[in-house]
């Protein structure tokens, strides 16, 4: 009995050591965790603005709101010191119920009195951010888990008050082709898009659709 009360023990020690590993260096993010972040990768590899927002659209997001424009371009084109104990603590702050494990982070990191050009406080800061975005989604998801919405160019229609450019021979055309009918499923924190319908030569103006 004690022997199988021991294996067990160690089982559990072993999935709490597995689950903790980046911080037992001294409970803050260890250097080879921060470089497995795609995102804060690329940061640290200096990639153009202009490539990270394409790539990693909600963390320029992030960056945006809480460093402005111009402190996110700056932060992405090698100036990890834009995200430090400040910003951390502005996004934390908007998270009443902020962990237990992310504080401990924090205070740790606090006292250790990191510099904010240390990468540790880009992981921290991406898992308050995710915490921070699962907080804002959670009524959204909760409700509307699936989304409907149309992808296309600008529409600009000679008048507003009838339904144009109709595929009747009456030829108008007042729209730019390429359309596409899209469902968006909310799984967790990100997105899953799927085209429903799609035209490459035609437009998909007003949608009226029912999960019903």
């Amino acid at each position: 009995m004690l022997d199988r009360i021991c294996r067990r023990g160690l089982h559990a020690l072993v999935r709490v050591v597995g689950a903790l590993w980046p911080f037992l260096a001294g409970v803050a993010p260890a250097a080879e965790t921060v470089n497995k972040v795609p995102w804060i990768e690329a940061v640290l590899n200096k990639k153009d603005a202009a490539g990270f927002q394409r790539e990693f659209a909600v963390e320029w997001d992030w960056l945006r709101q809480d460093c402005g424009v111009d402190g996110a371009r700056s932060l992405v084109a090698g100036d990890p010191g834009k995200v430090g104990r400040e910003v951390v603590r502005k996004v934390m702050n908007e998270l009443p119920n902020t962990s237990k494990e992310l504080k401990s982070k924090l205070d740790w990191m606090l006292q250790q009195n990191l510099p904010d050009s240390d990468a540790r406080w880009l992981l921290l800061y991406s898992y308050a951010c995710e915490a921070r975005r699962a907080k804002r989604l959670a009524s959204v998801t909760g409700k509307a888990p699936r989304i409907a919405f149309v992808k296309r160019q600008h529409i600009r229609p000679s008048f507003f008050g009838y339904t144009e450019g109709q595929s009747d021979a009456q030829a108008e055309r007042h729209f730019h082709p390429g359309s596409a009918l899209c469902l968006l499923t909310l799984e967790g924190t990100r997105g899953r898009v799927e085209d429903l319908l799609a035209d490459k030569g035609g437009v998909v103006r007003d949608p009226a659709v029912s999960w019903g």
